[in-house]
């Protein structure tokens, strides 16, 4: 008699529980392009390549790597978009000069601006 009771306020809880996760995730996946405009680097583009992240069971993330060549130095930095159906690759192509505006997360730079500069 209790289990008839207590299995279903326990099967409540927990799907009030997930539902509640699932709200709070998607809200950080909706905020994932929102990025910080404090620095900005200016270089050339040498190497371009995808990454596809699950960010919380059916929110996915597509993370594009950059390495940018400037004065010598090789910096790696990032893109991060929601992944959905309509996402289409938007970034600059290896060889073209680039002005990424972002902020600084450790050693790589995470960018959602650029600007594509005419070489001289």
């Amino acid at each position: 008699m209790v289990t008839a009771v207590v299995i279903p306020i326990l099967i409540i809880y927990f799907y009030i529980l997930a539902k509640k996760n699932r709200k709070k995730y998607k809200e950080k996946w909706l905020s994932v392009t929102e990025v910080k405009e404090e620095s900005v680097i200016v270089g050339e583009v040498t190497d371009v390549y995808y990454e596809k992240k699950r960010f919380y069971y059916d929110f996915h993330i597509m993370i594009t790597h950059l390495n940018i060549y400037k004065d010598g130095k090789i910096t790696r930095v990032e893109r991060r978009e929601r992944l959905t159906k309509e996402w289409t690759k938007s970034p600059p192509n290896a060889g073209e000069l680039v002005k990424l505006i972002g902020y600084w997360e450790g050693k790589t730079f995470i960018f959602n601006d650029y600007k594509r500069i005419d070489k001289q």
